[in-house]
Protein backbone atom coordinates (compact mmCIF):
# COMPACT_ATOMS: atom_id res chain seq x y z
CA UNK A 1 0.00 0.00 0.00
CA UNK A 2 3.01 1.96 0.67
CA UNK A 3 4.21 1.98 -2.90
CA UNK A 4 0.77 2.28 -4.71
CA UNK A 5 -0.30 5.41 -2.46
CA UNK A 6 2.62 7.22 -1.86
CA UNK A 7 5.24 5.95 -4.06
CA UNK A 8 3.93 5.51 -7.39
CA UNK A 9 1.55 8.74 -7.49
CA UNK A 10 4.60 10.62 -7.09
CA UNK A 11 6.70 8.76 -9.53
CA UNK A 12 3.63 8.95 -11.85
CA UNK A 13 3.74 12.80 -11.54
CA UNK A 14 6.61 13.17 -13.80
CA UNK A 15 7.09 11.96 -17.59
CA UNK A 16 8.00 8.59 -17.31
CA UNK A 17 11.68 8.47 -18.43
CA UNK A 18 12.80 10.48 -15.60
CA UNK A 19 10.59 8.94 -13.09
CA UNK A 20 12.43 6.23 -14.14
CA UNK A 21 15.89 7.87 -13.30
CA UNK A 22 13.98 8.93 -10.04
CA UNK A 23 13.42 5.50 -8.69
CA UNK A 24 16.91 4.12 -9.83
CA UNK A 25 18.76 6.97 -7.75
CA UNK A 26 16.66 6.04 -4.74
CA UNK A 27 17.42 2.20 -4.75
CA UNK A 28 21.44 3.27 -5.30
CA UNK A 29 21.58 6.03 -3.36
CA UNK A 30 19.06 5.97 -0.66
CA UNK A 31 17.71 2.30 -0.77
CA UNK A 32 16.02 2.77 3.17
CA UNK A 33 13.32 4.09 1.74
CA UNK A 34 12.89 0.56 0.37
CA UNK A 35 13.41 -1.42 3.52
CA UNK A 36 10.06 -2.35 4.07
CA UNK A 37 9.95 -4.27 0.76
CA UNK A 38 12.59 -5.99 1.20
CA UNK A 39 12.97 -10.02 1.46
CA UNK A 40 15.27 -12.31 3.29
CA UNK A 41 17.98 -14.34 1.21
CA UNK A 42 17.85 -17.85 1.34
CA UNK A 43 21.63 -19.12 2.05
CA UNK A 44 20.54 -22.54 1.28
CA UNK A 45 22.12 -23.41 -1.60
CA UNK A 46 21.02 -27.25 -1.94
CA UNK A 47 17.29 -25.70 -2.13
CA UNK A 48 17.85 -23.88 -5.19
CA UNK A 49 16.52 -24.74 -8.63
CA UNK A 50 18.33 -25.40 -11.88
CA UNK A 51 16.02 -22.98 -14.38
CA UNK A 52 17.29 -21.91 -17.82
CA UNK A 53 20.70 -23.32 -17.45
CA UNK A 54 21.25 -21.04 -13.79
CA UNK A 55 20.73 -21.98 -10.41
CA UNK A 56 17.94 -19.62 -8.73
CA UNK A 57 16.22 -19.04 -5.60
CA UNK A 58 12.59 -18.80 -7.44
CA UNK A 59 11.78 -18.80 -10.98
CA UNK A 60 11.04 -14.99 -10.79
CA UNK A 61 13.30 -12.76 -13.13
CA UNK A 62 13.89 -8.74 -13.74
CA UNK A 63 13.45 -8.60 -17.16
CA UNK A 64 15.73 -6.63 -19.42
CA UNK A 65 15.77 -2.82 -19.58
CA UNK A 66 15.42 -1.95 -16.01
CA UNK A 67 18.98 -1.92 -15.14
CA UNK A 68 20.49 -0.80 -18.10
CA UNK A 69 23.62 -0.21 -17.25
CA UNK A 70 24.20 -2.61 -14.32
CA UNK A 71 23.53 0.29 -11.77
CA UNK A 72 21.39 -1.22 -8.86
CA UNK A 73 20.86 -4.79 -9.84
CA UNK A 74 22.36 -5.61 -6.15
CA UNK A 75 19.93 -3.56 -4.65
CA UNK A 76 16.98 -4.71 -6.40
CA UNK A 77 18.07 -8.20 -5.99
CA UNK A 78 16.49 -7.52 -2.03
CA UNK A 79 13.04 -7.44 -3.43
CA UNK A 80 13.06 -11.09 -4.18
CA UNK A 81 13.73 -12.03 -7.17
CA UNK A 82 15.79 -15.35 -8.56
CA UNK A 83 17.18 -13.47 -11.24
CA UNK A 84 18.08 -10.43 -12.64
CA UNK A 85 19.06 -9.50 -16.30
CA UNK A 86 21.13 -6.27 -16.70
CA UNK A 87 21.20 -4.35 -19.69
CA UNK A 88 20.71 -4.33 -22.57
CA UNK A 89 24.26 -3.84 -22.94
CA UNK A 90 26.39 -2.70 -26.35
CA UNK A 91 29.98 -2.45 -27.52
CA UNK A 92 29.99 1.30 -27.62
CA UNK A 93 27.65 3.47 -25.22
CA UNK A 94 24.45 4.49 -27.12
CA UNK A 95 22.68 7.50 -26.55
CA UNK A 96 19.46 5.86 -27.93
CA UNK A 97 16.79 7.77 -30.00
CA UNK A 98 15.49 11.19 -29.56
CA UNK A 99 12.85 12.19 -27.38
CA UNK A 100 10.02 11.62 -26.61
CA UNK A 101 10.77 7.89 -26.84
CA UNK A 102 8.66 6.81 -23.32
CA UNK A 103 5.38 7.02 -22.17
CA UNK A 104 2.80 5.52 -20.16
CA UNK A 105 -0.75 4.29 -21.11
CA UNK A 106 -1.97 4.12 -17.74
CA UNK A 107 -5.71 3.51 -18.42
CA UNK A 108 -3.71 -0.28 -20.02
CA UNK A 109 -1.03 -0.40 -17.41
CA UNK A 110 1.18 -0.51 -20.29
CA UNK A 111 4.19 1.62 -21.56
CA UNK A 112 5.50 2.32 -25.24
CA UNK A 113 9.37 2.73 -25.02
CA UNK A 114 11.69 3.88 -28.09
CA UNK A 115 14.51 3.78 -26.08
CA UNK A 116 17.08 2.70 -28.66
CA UNK A 117 19.30 0.74 -26.17
CA UNK A 118 20.79 4.12 -24.33
CA UNK A 119 23.74 2.67 -22.51
CA UNK A 120 26.97 3.38 -21.16
CA UNK A 121 28.29 0.44 -23.09
CA UNK A 122 30.11 -2.69 -21.72
CA UNK A 123 33.73 -1.35 -20.65
CA UNK A 124 31.61 1.00 -17.84
CA UNK A 125 29.27 -2.08 -17.49
CA UNK A 126 32.10 -4.28 -16.54
CA UNK A 127 33.41 -2.58 -14.22
CA UNK A 128 30.27 -2.49 -11.99
CA UNK A 129 29.49 -5.56 -13.12
CA UNK A 130 33.12 -6.09 -11.11
CA UNK A 131 32.22 -4.31 -7.76
CA UNK A 132 28.82 -4.83 -7.36
CA UNK A 133 28.48 -8.84 -8.12
CA UNK A 134 29.75 -9.77 -5.24
CA UNK A 135 26.90 -8.27 -2.92
CA UNK A 136 24.72 -10.39 -5.31
CA UNK A 137 24.71 -13.51 -3.31
CA UNK A 138 22.48 -16.29 -4.42
CA UNK A 139 20.37 -13.92 -6.56
CA UNK A 140 21.59 -15.08 -10.61
CA UNK A 141 23.13 -12.76 -12.83
CA UNK A 142 22.22 -12.76 -16.26
CA UNK A 143 23.35 -9.90 -18.90
CA UNK A 144 21.25 -8.78 -22.11
CA UNK A 145 23.41 -7.86 -24.97
CA UNK A 146 22.64 -6.72 -28.54
CA UNK A 147 24.73 -5.12 -31.60
CA UNK A 148 24.22 -4.91 -35.31
CA UNK A 149 27.53 -7.19 -36.32
CA UNK A 150 28.36 -10.41 -34.97
CA UNK A 151 31.99 -8.74 -33.77
CA UNK A 152 30.40 -6.39 -31.53
CA UNK A 153 28.16 -8.79 -30.02
CA UNK A 154 30.36 -11.48 -29.92
CA UNK A 155 33.05 -8.63 -28.00
CA UNK A 156 30.38 -7.82 -26.03
CA UNK A 157 29.56 -12.08 -24.76
CA UNK A 158 33.78 -12.29 -24.24
CA UNK A 159 33.81 -9.11 -21.97
CA UNK A 160 30.76 -9.87 -19.98
CA UNK A 161 30.54 -13.47 -19.27
CA UNK A 162 33.21 -13.54 -16.38
CA UNK A 163 30.66 -11.77 -14.17
CA UNK A 164 27.41 -13.13 -14.91
CA UNK A 165 25.17 -16.84 -15.06
CA UNK A 166 23.93 -16.31 -18.33
CA UNK A 167 23.57 -14.47 -21.76
CA UNK A 168 20.47 -13.32 -22.89
CA UNK A 169 20.90 -12.38 -26.52
CA UNK A 170 18.49 -9.41 -27.64
CA UNK A 171 17.78 -9.15 -31.26
CA UNK A 172 14.26 -8.75 -30.95
CA UNK A 173 14.34 -4.69 -29.90
CA UNK A 174 11.13 -3.39 -31.87
CA UNK A 175 12.85 0.17 -31.20
CA UNK A 176 16.38 -0.13 -32.51
CA UNK A 177 18.15 0.08 -36.22
CA UNK A 178 20.05 -2.62 -37.32
CA UNK A 179 19.39 -5.74 -35.20
CA UNK A 180 16.77 -7.28 -37.63
CA UNK A 181 19.55 -7.55 -39.70
CA UNK A 182 19.47 -11.21 -37.50
CA UNK A 183 16.37 -12.37 -38.15
CA UNK A 184 17.69 -13.79 -41.82
CA UNK A 185 19.24 -17.41 -41.18
CA UNK A 186 22.27 -17.16 -42.75
CA UNK A 187 23.02 -13.89 -40.38
CA UNK A 188 21.72 -15.56 -37.35
CA UNK A 189 23.55 -18.73 -38.09
CA UNK A 190 27.03 -17.17 -38.29
CA UNK A 191 26.57 -15.37 -35.16
CA UNK A 192 25.08 -18.42 -33.22
CA UNK A 193 28.15 -20.33 -34.34
CA UNK A 194 30.77 -17.32 -33.30
CA UNK A 195 28.53 -17.57 -30.12
CA UNK A 196 28.97 -21.14 -29.43
CA UNK A 197 32.49 -20.96 -30.14
CA UNK A 198 33.29 -18.55 -27.53
CA UNK A 199 30.80 -19.25 -24.91
CA UNK A 200 31.02 -21.13 -21.42
CA UNK A 201 27.94 -20.20 -19.95
CA UNK A 202 24.35 -20.39 -20.90
CA UNK A 203 22.69 -18.67 -23.90
CA UNK A 204 19.46 -17.42 -24.07
CA UNK A 205 17.45 -16.04 -26.86
CA UNK A 206 14.98 -12.91 -26.35
CA UNK A 207 12.32 -13.49 -29.42
CA UNK A 208 10.06 -10.78 -30.93
CA UNK A 209 6.66 -10.94 -30.01
CA UNK A 210 3.03 -10.84 -31.70
CA UNK A 211 -0.23 -10.74 -30.74
CA UNK A 212 -4.08 -9.58 -31.41
CA UNK A 213 -4.08 -6.95 -28.23
CA UNK A 214 -4.97 -3.34 -29.49
CA UNK A 215 -4.55 0.09 -27.73
CA UNK A 216 -5.96 3.47 -29.50
CA UNK A 217 -3.57 5.46 -31.64
CA UNK A 218 -0.91 2.54 -32.12
CA UNK A 219 -0.76 -0.34 -34.68
CA UNK A 220 1.37 -3.52 -34.73
CA UNK A 221 2.92 -5.24 -37.27
CA UNK A 222 1.02 -8.15 -39.06
CA UNK A 223 0.25 -10.80 -37.23
CA UNK A 224 0.75 -13.97 -39.31
CA UNK A 225 3.91 -12.43 -40.30
CA UNK A 226 4.97 -11.68 -37.06
CA UNK A 227 4.36 -15.28 -35.94
CA UNK A 228 5.81 -17.33 -38.52
CA UNK A 229 9.42 -15.25 -37.59
CA UNK A 230 9.01 -16.05 -34.13
CA UNK A 231 8.64 -19.62 -34.77
CA UNK A 232 11.59 -19.79 -37.38
CA UNK A 233 13.73 -17.87 -35.07
CA UNK A 234 12.50 -19.96 -32.11
CA UNK A 235 13.17 -23.14 -34.34
CA UNK A 236 16.57 -22.09 -35.33
CA UNK A 237 17.95 -20.83 -31.94
CA UNK A 238 16.87 -24.44 -30.58
CA UNK A 239 18.86 -26.18 -33.31
CA UNK A 240 22.08 -24.22 -32.37
CA UNK A 241 21.50 -25.74 -29.30
CA UNK A 242 20.62 -22.29 -27.30
CA UNK A 243 19.59 -23.02 -23.83
CA UNK A 244 16.47 -21.06 -23.20
CA UNK A 245 13.69 -18.60 -25.04
CA UNK A 246 12.52 -15.86 -23.53
CA UNK A 247 9.13 -15.26 -25.13
CA UNK A 248 9.12 -12.30 -25.60
CA UNK A 249 9.95 -8.62 -26.00
CA UNK A 250 7.86 -5.87 -26.25
CA UNK A 251 5.21 -5.32 -29.55
CA UNK A 252 6.29 -3.69 -32.26
CA UNK A 253 3.87 -0.99 -32.69
CA UNK A 254 3.47 2.55 -34.91
CA UNK A 255 3.30 5.52 -32.95
CA UNK A 256 3.00 8.94 -33.26
CA UNK A 257 3.74 9.97 -29.99
CA UNK A 258 7.51 8.76 -30.25
CA UNK A 259 9.90 10.53 -32.30
CA UNK A 260 10.90 8.04 -34.11
CA UNK A 261 7.28 7.27 -35.03
CA UNK A 262 7.54 3.80 -33.51
CA UNK A 263 8.24 1.86 -30.23
CA UNK A 264 7.84 -1.41 -28.44
CA UNK A 265 4.47 -2.10 -26.19
CA UNK A 266 4.67 -3.52 -23.04
CA UNK A 267 2.65 -3.94 -19.82
CA UNK A 268 -0.72 -6.18 -18.67
CA UNK A 269 -2.50 -5.71 -21.78
CA UNK A 270 -0.22 -8.11 -22.99
CA UNK A 271 -0.73 -10.87 -21.18
CA UNK A 272 -3.27 -12.83 -23.30
CA UNK A 273 -1.44 -12.59 -25.97
CA UNK A 274 2.38 -13.53 -24.01
CA UNK A 275 0.32 -16.71 -22.83
CA UNK A 276 -0.71 -17.48 -26.53
CA UNK A 277 3.07 -17.11 -27.89
CA UNK A 278 4.38 -19.74 -25.18
CA UNK A 279 1.57 -22.06 -25.93
CA UNK A 280 2.82 -22.04 -30.23
CA UNK A 281 6.31 -21.57 -28.96
CA UNK A 282 6.13 -24.74 -26.85
CA UNK A 283 3.95 -26.58 -28.98
CA UNK A 284 6.65 -26.02 -32.16
CA UNK A 285 9.96 -26.58 -30.36
CA UNK A 286 8.80 -29.15 -28.10
CA UNK A 287 9.33 -29.62 -24.02
CA UNK A 288 13.26 -30.12 -23.87
CA UNK A 289 13.79 -26.14 -24.42
CA UNK A 290 13.33 -23.87 -21.01
CA UNK A 291 11.01 -20.95 -21.77
CA UNK A 292 11.05 -17.55 -19.78
CA UNK A 293 7.68 -15.69 -19.84
CA UNK A 294 7.79 -12.39 -20.59
CA UNK A 295 4.83 -9.61 -20.91
CA UNK A 296 2.17 -8.20 -19.28
CA UNK A 297 2.81 -10.29 -15.52
CA UNK A 298 1.64 -8.35 -13.04
CA UNK A 299 0.64 -10.78 -10.17
CA UNK A 300 0.43 -14.64 -9.16
CA UNK A 301 -2.27 -15.49 -11.35
CA UNK A 302 -0.69 -14.36 -14.38
CA UNK A 303 2.41 -15.87 -13.74
CA UNK A 304 0.59 -19.32 -13.11
CA UNK A 305 -1.15 -18.79 -16.47
CA UNK A 306 2.03 -18.22 -18.38
CA UNK A 307 4.04 -21.40 -16.10
CA UNK A 308 0.76 -23.76 -17.28
CA UNK A 309 0.70 -22.61 -20.75
CA UNK A 310 4.60 -23.96 -21.12
CA UNK A 311 6.79 -21.64 -19.82
CA UNK A 312 9.84 -22.47 -17.12
CA UNK A 313 10.38 -19.25 -15.79
CA UNK A 314 8.75 -15.83 -16.04
CA UNK A 315 10.20 -12.20 -16.25
CA UNK A 316 8.61 -8.86 -15.19
CA UNK A 317 9.10 -5.16 -16.02
CA UNK A 318 5.99 -3.05 -15.91
CA UNK A 319 4.69 -5.47 -13.35
CA UNK A 320 7.54 -3.88 -11.21
CA UNK A 321 6.63 0.29 -12.17
CA UNK A 322 3.14 -0.72 -11.77
CA UNK A 323 2.67 -3.49 -8.96
CA UNK A 324 5.79 -2.23 -7.17
CA UNK A 325 8.72 -3.42 -5.55
CA UNK A 326 6.29 -6.88 -3.98
CA UNK A 327 5.39 -8.01 -7.20
CA UNK A 328 8.24 -10.86 -7.27
CA UNK A 329 7.43 -11.92 -3.71
CA UNK A 330 4.03 -11.99 -3.94
CA UNK A 331 4.81 -14.07 -7.59
CA UNK A 332 7.55 -16.59 -6.28
CA UNK A 333 5.16 -17.99 -3.63
CA UNK A 334 2.91 -19.08 -5.95
CA UNK A 335 4.89 -20.26 -8.61
CA UNK A 336 8.31 -21.39 -6.39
Amino acid sequence: MIYKNIIRPLLFSLNPEKAHKVYELFVEYLPFVFLPFRVKSSNNLAAQKLVSGINVDNRVGLAAGFDKNAKVFHSIASFGFGYIIVGTVTLLPKEGNAKPRFRRLSQYQALVNSMGFPNDGVDKVVQRLCSYRPKLRNTALVVSISGTTVHEISECLKMVEPFCDAIELNLSSPNTKGIKVFHQKENLRELLKELNELRSKPLWVKLPSYGTAQVNGVYGDDYQKSKQLVLNLAQFSVEFGVDALTVANSRSINDSQMATGFGGLSGKILIEDTITMIKDVRNHVGDLIPLNGCGGIFDASDAERVIKAGATTVQVYSGLIYEGPTVAKNISKSIG
